[in-house]
């Protein structure tokens, strides 16, 4: 059994030999909570990204994302694990779209927000979802959350918990989480020289269509540069924020994220990552960037103030593709949607959100729903592995 109670405000799940309570900002952690968690390679699991987004106020109660993150504490009291979570009164910035369910609740009279939701905020990036202590198994702290689970909801008056984007599957057990997938397109490097190299690999066709996108590039008078680490600075960082901005505002919407943010980028995380910048004459019209780790390259953010052909593809794609080969990074993850990502060697790749609703007359409904779409995009993920520039040699040596 688990026990509820309340220790200085904060509400407490006990287990046997682990304990769950949750904190309202990321700073309510001591330096000793910090210090035993350890850091993730990963780059949006890293307090201090998670912490920038609250200390900008962009994940804050006026921005709708109401931090509620758990923390799991051993028997002495020790930190074991932490797990962002967000009480949601909306779904913005989530990119797992359930309008359509929040409609079906509130037009039957049930409510829909708040919500509880374990993800990254604004960043659809699949990973690891929980920050551990040395010697901590990750399984058993998941065992006792789904143990507590329907207490948590209840206390949030929440109507359910969504985990998006995880790498791995919440453990089987009394509860029945709702498996959601998705479709992303990313880019795998295999051994790769330089370009050419990748090139090499396509078919005629493709392959002189992507150099004559590359080359159109110079011919209009643009020059890209890659910046990483103390580069980065206060001012590259405000010159590029008019850019990601500029992406939001001809859309007719607010960006999620502030300058705020991207200097706290800068000052903490600058080592994690790539900033593309295209220049005419010395004066930067458009940028791209990207965070990295070991194994893998993930494209965040884009703007541009000028309209050119082809040079989303050169900042976003193959400047990435580049930086890849120069880092030896095997993936690379451009971001969300996209089918003109096929055409340039991106391959199809299932993602995975898991949902627990509270016991509702819609629960069956969103299963049958999530089990139709499940063979839809199995489907369209086959459907575009038809269509990647691949020539027959590299077919082949894909089926060996």
């Amino acid at each position: 059994m688990v026990a509820l109670f309340t220790l200085n405000g904060l509400w407490v799940w006990l287990g046997t030999a682990m304990q769950i309570e949750f904190i309202t900002r990321l700073d309510q952690l001591s330096a000793h909570d910090r210090a035993r968690l350890l850091t993730p390679d990963y780059p949006f699991l890293k307090l201090d990204f998670l912490m920038g987004l609250e200390n900008s106020g962009c994940c804050s109660a006026a921005t709708g994302w109401h931090p509620r993150h758990a923390i799991w504490r051993d028997s002495l009291g020790n930190i074991a694990a932490l797990m962002p979570v967000y009480l949601k009164d909306h779904s913005w910035g989530e990119y797992v779209f359930d309008g359509g369910w929040a409609h079906a609740y509130e037009s039957h009279g049930f409510p829909y927000y708040p919500k509880l939701l374990t993800a990254i905020p604004f960043t659809p990036v699949p990973g690891p979802r929980m920050l551990l202590a040395e010697g901590i198994d990750e399984q058993s702290c998941l065992n006792l959350w789904s143990e507590s689970l329907a207490e948590i909801i209840s206390l949030h008056q929440a109507s359910g918990w969504h985990r998006l984007f995880s790498d791995d599957t919440m453990p089987s057990g009394h509860l029945r989480y709702l498996e959601r997938h998705d479709c992303q397109f990313h880019w795998h490097n295999r051994g790769y020289r330089q370009f050419d190299d990748i090139l090499a690999d396509f078919t005629s066709r493709k392959r002189k269509s992507i150099r004559k996108e590359r080359a159109s590039i110079g011919a209009a008078g643009l020059s890209i540069k890659r910046l990483t680490g103390t580069d980065i600075t206060h001012d590259m960082m405000a010159i590029f924020y008019e850019f990601y901005q500029n992406t939001y505002l001809i859309r007719g919407h607010r960006p999620h994220l502030n300058p705020a943010f991207f200097r706290h980028l800068a000052d903490h995380l600058s080592n994690s990552m790539c900033l593309v910048l295209a220049e005419r004459d010395g004066v930067s019209i458009a940028g791209a960037l990207f965070f990295f780790d070991k194994t893998h390259l993930y494209g965040r953010y884009w703007g541009a103030t000028e309209d050119i052909p082809g040079l989303h593809f050169e900042c976003c794609y193959y400047q990435g593709m580049e930086f890849c080969i120069e880092r030896n990074i095997s993936h690379f993850n451009p971001g969300t949607q996209g089918q003109h990502k096929i055409s340039r060697g991106f391959e199809p790749q299932q993602t995975c959100s898991e949902h627990w609703v509270a016991d509702t007359p819609f629960y069956e409904a969103i299963d049958r729903f999530l089990e139709q779409e499940r063979t839809s995009v199995k489907a369209y993920m086959h459907e575009a592995a038809t269509l990647l520039p691949f020539n027959q040699e590299r077919m082949d040596k894909d089926l060996q």
